[in-house]
């Protein structure tokens, strides 16, 4: 492949065990068989030791319109959180949290070639294994290449 193709990330491989924690290193604790959240003397770690279905579009807010960095199994790569909002805009009985979405634009020309990455980003850590898929893009957006994260 020539220096002037964009790069096609590829999917990350499914862990052993999926944690069910985020943070900077919640793939390579759950991977050793480490609960992150055990690390309770560990006081360096940032934002805490959240669990996946306690993550929050609130979360995200303050993100929109900067590059968030996507890993796969070949490199890693910035786009931009373009979009995310709450779906749906009620809460069904014992839902633990509001189902919320994510937009990302690719930079550079930068495309997935599978469907599951790491998110990172300084402020929330790595969430690994995140399914984007490849969406829509509408007359009112920039042009480019956009891609979806569900959390349900």
């Amino acid at each position: 492949m020539s220096n002037d193709q964009p790069l096609v990330l590829q999917t990350v491989e499914c862990p052993s065990a999926l944690s069910q924690y985020i943070g900077d290193d919640a793939r390579d604790a759950e991977d050793a068989g480490e609960n992150p959240a055990a690390r309770a003397d560990d006081t360096t770690q940032a934002p805490s030791r959240m669990r996946r279905d306690q993550l929050l579009m609130d979360h995200f807010t303050s993100l929109m319109s900067h590059e968030i960095t996507l890993a796969g199994a070949n490199g890693q790569a910035p786009f931009l959180l373009v979009e995310g909002s709450e779906k749906p805009k009620f809460r069904y009985p014992g839902q633990a949290r509001m189902p919320f979405n994510l937009v990302f634009r690719s930079l550079n020309g930068v495309t997935l070639g599978g469907s599951h990455y790491d998110v990172l980003h300084p402020q929330l850590g790595t969430i690994p294994y995140v399914m984007l898929t490849r969406t829509l893009v509408y007359p009112d957006q920039e042009p480019g290449i956009y891609y979806e994260a569900i959390f349900n």
